[in-house]
């Protein structure tokens, strides 16, 4: 058997090989366009909630639900398309508008998930190789904005301006290595064997 550490097919995965595509950045120029403004993201994570059993002089523990946490993503903010409009127009895109005084029914309009989720548009974070191909892709399942940072200004600075953008989402859906025609994703099914006859793991149901 060759020396794992000796073989030129080794190549781990790298923080900055990564593609960000939100939808709704770009100001409607498509998803491709707005790859670029990207800076950092952190990939999705879920935390198992656990309920506690105690019997005389012991405990016990079961898993409980699954809720995945917020990300965050840090973009530059070019001039044009103008990310700090782009954001306004997803925060009133998600029913959200500032009152105007009038005594009419606009004024009782507020937010909704659907309209949220529409204006934000798809939210996919992608591992490339380093021939550009993607290795790995999480989905994020009904995004929507949770929060926004518009950074802060220094005449002591000559870094790019950037924003801070929280999803909030349902779930995320992770696909593995889309060459070997195999996808993993928590909460799936187990498949017994994947094409490569690697260890089984949680596949996405078919």
């Amino acid at each position: 058997m060759s020396n794992f550490w000796t073989s030129t097919a080794l190549e781990p995965k790298r923080q900055y090989r990564f593609r960000l595509t939100i939808s709704a950045v770009g100001g409607g120029t498509g998803i491709t366009n707005a790859i670029w403004f990207a800076k950092k993201v952190t990939i999705p994570q879920f935390t198992v909630g656990e309920i506690k059993h105690s019997f005389v002089d012991k405990t016990f523990y079961f898993p409980g639900r699954v809720e995945w946490n917020t990300i965050e993503a840090t973009l530059v903010d070019p001039v044009n398309p103008d990310a700090t409009d782009i954001t306004h127009k997803i925060l009133a895109g998600s029913g959200y508008f500032v009152p105007s005084g009038a005594d009419d029914a606009s004024d009782w309009g507020s937010m909704s998930k659907a309209e949220a989720a529409t204006a934000i548009g798809k939210v996919i974070i992608e591992i490339i190789d380093q021939d550009g191909n993607a290795i790995e892709e999480w989905k994020l399942i009904n995004p929507f904005v949770k929060s926004v940072k518009f950074g802060e200004l220094s005449y002591d600075s000559d870094e790019l301006r950037e924003i801070g953008i929280e999803f909030r989402y349902d779930y995320a859906i992770c696909t593995i290595d889309s060459k070997n025609h195999h996808k993993a994703v928590a909460g799936g099914k187990t498949d017994s064997k994947n094409q490569s006859g690697a260890t089984p793991h949680a596949v996405e149901p078919t």
